[in-house]
């Protein structure tokens, strides 16, 4: 009985740890919406076709650049949209994959912090290896 109490109130102090740090996030929507982020950015190599799992199976090498927000965010459809299942709700998001258009192309420095300002969209496919993307607008390194 007595562990069966200190179980039910530190699922409920884990609850609301969660619910309190979820909340506390900045908030940002998807698309349309242009948003900027800010944080550390990374060249990340990642399994891609055919499988997307496993490089030592045949799977071929994918190259992203992999933004590691400064500050976890939350991210949710645009107020008044409905869930169309794209578009999911993300709590705590740290790392943010960046998706450059060929119209506007960017390098970034390795390892270097950068302002992005683009917008967000919600992971797809096999090639999107974060939850929630950033179709690139602007850049601009931060000192």
């Amino acid at each position: 009985m007595k562990a069966s109490v200190i179980f039910i109130f530190s699922f409920i102090h884990l609850f609301c740890y969660a619910e309190n740090n979820r909340s506390q996030n900045q908030i940002y929507f998807y698309e349309p919406s242009i948003v900027s982020l800010s944080g550390k950015v990374h060249k990340q190599t990642f399994p891609g076709r055919p499988n997307y799992q496993d490089v030592g199976s045949g799977d071929r090498l994918e190259t992203h650049w992999i933004l590691h927000l400064e500050n976890p965010i939350s991210v949710l459809p645009k107020e008044g949209k409905t869930l169309d299942g794209l578009n999911s709700p993300e709590y705590n998001v740290r790392n943010v994959q960046i998706v450059i258009m060929s119209e506007y192309p960017f390098s970034f420095e390795n390892g270097n912090r950068y302002k992005i300002v683009g917008t967000l969209f919600h992971a797809i496919s096999g090639h999107h290896h974060t939850l929630v993307l950033v179709e690139l607008k602007n850049a601009e390194e931060m000192k």
